[in-house]
């Protein structure tokens, strides 16, 4: 392997950490940080919040705790790093 190729699996390695290192929350406080994130509620039922931005329409479950699994998917579709979403949270 290559110096550049240890680099690259080196940075895969640290953002797969990053997204580890999620803290868990619910639904209400992943909608709140997307507000923050210029997000608008479009629905929100019982069961789950529509929030879009742009051309961007994401379903946040509300749920008492999202599972991990869940949670990176929204952020991946909302193009949120989990630097920049727990950021949000201490907001």
């Amino acid at each position: 392997m290559t110096g550049d190729g240890i680099l690259a699996a080196g940075d895969a390695l640290t953002e797969r950490l990053e997204w580890l290192r999620l803290p868990p929350i619910s639904g209400a406080e992943c909608v709140h940080a997307l507000v923050k994130e210029g997000f608008i509620v479009q629905f929100a039922g019982s069961a789950f919040a529509d929030l879009k931005r742009y051309d961007a329409i994401i379903q946040v479950p509300l749920v008492e705790i999202l599972q991990p699994e869940v949670l990176t998917i929204i952020l991946q579709q909302a193009k949120i790093g989990p630097g920049r979403f727990i950021g949000l949270l201490d907001d």
